[in-house]
């Protein structure tokens, strides 16, 4: 018979047919759901607390545990640990692998629920000699619930002292001023989230975050900042102020209409409104500096 109904009494679900649900569920997000913190020991030593995650739809526990990693062959060497699924190998289809080269190969990340059979998630990467490990950089890809939706809908945030590194699903969050968040940027604690992925699935390569304040409400509320997230880093930008119409009043400082001929804001992205002029207008009319921009109203 070409059809089978994989869910009902007395049937027996397999591994493969959880594995395709949960992804569609998550919409196919990878890492970790709580714990699974990782400290260094000393030496070449890692400590790896007790959690749970989702692989592409395969549910992993991890027990807390003390590793020793790699050492490098020669020298400092870059290094990483990886939990890696390999669903051919029947004895252990799941574990931690280290690694340590001058240049680390690239991660084999395949669709374990389809032709694949290895998937790796980054975990940690560091430094790494004979006899020790440093710089330990956690990469933290934490999922988030979600419910695939053509529309975006504006999620309110009730919860305090949310950490903004961790929005990296597509979507609009608003805080208020008794939900604050802990890393606003410049200070404007009460505001909306905007997230914006480069791929549908979880976790993406970059991640735009959007912040737009909220002081109060009138024609000039316009405050708005932006940064990047890169995961094969797991770093964040540093927030930067889109500049509006508006911000042109205190960029541009007049004298009876007319450009003061001041050097101000310099490195300022451009704007609508605003004419370049590649010509220092500072102290030293003779030296222009390029990479110092002055933009002048129209």
């Amino acid at each position: 018979m070409s059809v089978k109904l994989e869910t009902f009494d007395t049937s027996a679900v397999s591994a493969l047919t959880d594995a395709r649900l949960y992804e569609f569920l998550t919409n196919k997000q990878v890492g970790i759901v709580d714990g699974v913190n990782i400290t260094s020991t000393g030496g070449l030593g890692l400590h790896i607390t007790s959690g749970w995650g989702v692989i592409l739809g395969r549910v992993f526990t991890i027990k807390s545990e003390d590793i020793v990693v790699n050492p490098s062959l020669s020298g400092t060497q870059k290094g990483r640990l990886i939990l890696q699924i390999d669903i051919s190998n029947g004895s252990e289809p799941i574990k931690f692998v280290t690694q340590a080269a001058q240049s680390l190969p690239k991660l084999r990340q395949e669709d374990i629920n389809k032709n694949g059979t290895v998937y790796q998630l980054e975990l940690a990467t560091y430094n790494v000699s004979e006899v020790s490990l440093s710089e330990l950089v956690v990469i933290t890809n934490k999922l988030q619930s979600l419910a695939t939706k053509k529309d975006v809908e504006v999620e309110f945030v009730k919860e305090t002292d949310k950490n903004l590194d961790d929005y990296k699903i597509k979507g609009i969050y608003y805080f208020d001023g008794n939900h604050i968040p802990v890393n606003p940027p410049a200070g404007n604690i009460v505001g909306w989230l905007i997230v914006i992925p480069d791929t549908p699935t979880v976790p993406a390569y970059t991640v735009k975050q959007i912040w737009i304040g909220r002081n109060f409400i009138g024609k000039d509320d316009h405050l708005m900042y932006t940064r990047s997230h890169v995961s094969s880093g797991n770093i964040w930008s540093e927030w930067t102020k889109i500049l509006t119409d508006v911000d042109k009043k205190d960029l541009m400082p007049k004298s009876g209409g007319e450009f003061t001929g001041h050097c101000i804001a310099p490195k300022h992205i451009p704007v609508s409104g605003y004419a370049m002029r590649n010509t220092w207008v500072g102290t030293d009319f003779n030296n222009p500096v390029p990479s110092e921009y002055i933009w002048f109203e129209v």
